[in-house]
């Protein structure tokens, strides 16, 4: 009987190889490489696990940089504390009142974003809320007023400190046994639809709510982003080509619950998707804004203002946190942002 469950399952992961060796297409992508955002949060989580012991956290003290990065499209706008959870039986997530912006997000083995805590917020988690397994992935962010400011950075690290998990079990986190060689040969090729998401808005959440097609090539090309209540990303400038010519994006401020430290930024990457270069990233908190109110990014525009660092076949990921509400968000996005805001050559001085 032994003998048998080994051959169908040896069989198995020979068809599903098979069905992986060819290209990912918007019409295959769901069915073909459905498994992929498992197979992406088993990777990253077999990595932490042997980093550090389960129900601890493993606090980055600086923000992102090209020399500092764990998950694929991180940014500097926040620093990250990872953590492995044991919800075999319950757990908790604690953080206290903060003035600045912070979020645990709560992910489980099949990449779903199954709760998201706030500041001033406490969750029990059960193990009826996962979609399966028995432990989940904190990722958690938090802001400094400023990320290029020591006193702010060790405020923000000081707040990383104080947020508190707990468990009842200690279980360590047992890798799937997947293999790193074709995770990492199917997320290349999964991600080169990132530019083709159909729906944006529902890329990251919970299971039952987002967009199958456009979830699987996230875990790939964004792994562990936010559902758009909580964020929303664009991962596409319009008419961008990777040039690395002198070229600018102007935008209108988007809808975002301000009063709340919501804010926006803009971080670019190398074609793989990893910070290549040190001045990566901006946020509205950093930025000089035109005179007429609305913001300007510009590329490889060396002596302008809000100006980042672009190697030939660059991407640019346009994040937006808390919106004041996802059909705000929505209607900014596609009645503003996609037919007014295109890069254009030159720094675009207003």
């Amino acid at each position: 009987m032994k003998k048998t469950a080994l051959m169908l399952s040896a069989i198995a992961l020979t068809i599903s190889s098979s069905i992986q060796a060819h290209e990912a297409t918007l019409e295959n992508v769901a069915r073909d490489f459905a498994d992929q955002p498992t197979k992406e949060t088993d990777w990253y989580m077999s990595r932490l696990q042997k980093e550090i012991p389960v129900n601890t956290f493993k606090h980055n003290r600086i923000p992102s940089n090209k020399d500092h990065q764990f998950v694929i499209r991180e940014n500097e706008d926040t620093m990250y504390s990872h953590a492995i959870l044991d919800v075999t039986k319950s757990a908790t997530i604690s953080m206290p009142k903060y003035d600045e912006y912070a979020i645990v997000q709560v992910i489980d083995e099949n990449h779903y974003t199954i709760a998201e805590v706030y500041p001033g917020q406490t969750l029990n988690l059960t193990p009826d809320m996962l979609s399966s397994g028995t432990h989940v992935f904190l990722n958690t962010r938090v802001a400094a007023s400023n990320s290029q400011d020591l006193k702010a950075l060790k405020k923000a690290n000081e707040y990383q400190d104080s947020i508190k998990i707990s468990s009842v079990t200690s279980n360590p986190y047992v890798s799937k046994g997947f293999s790193e060689k074709q995770v990492l040969a199917a997320r290349a090729k999964v991600q080169k639809l990132r530019p083709k998401i159909p729906m944006p808005f529902d890329m990251f959440g919970n299971k039952g709510t987002v967009d199958l097609t456009s979830f699987v090539i996230a875990s790939s090309a964004g792994w562990a982003g936010l559902p758009s209540d909580a964020a929303v990303y664009l991962p596409q400038i319009p008419g961008n080509t990777g040039s690395t010519e002198c070229s600018s994006l102007t935008i209108n401020p988007p809808p975002l619950q301000y009063k709340r430290h919501a804010f926006f930024s803009m971080t670019v990457y190398d074609k793989d998707g990893w910070i290549a270069d040190d001045d990566f990233a901006i946020s509205n908190k950093r930025m000089t804004p035109n005179q007429d109110g609305t913001y300007t990014f510009r590329f490889n525009c060396k002596g302008q203002p809000n100006n980042l660092d672009v190697q030939k076949g660059w991407s640019g990921l346009l994040r937006m946190y808390l919106p004041d509400s996802k059909q705000a968000i929505q209607n900014y996005v596609l009645n503003d942002y996609l037919k007014n805001a295109r890069l254009v050559k030159g720094p675009s001085i207003k």
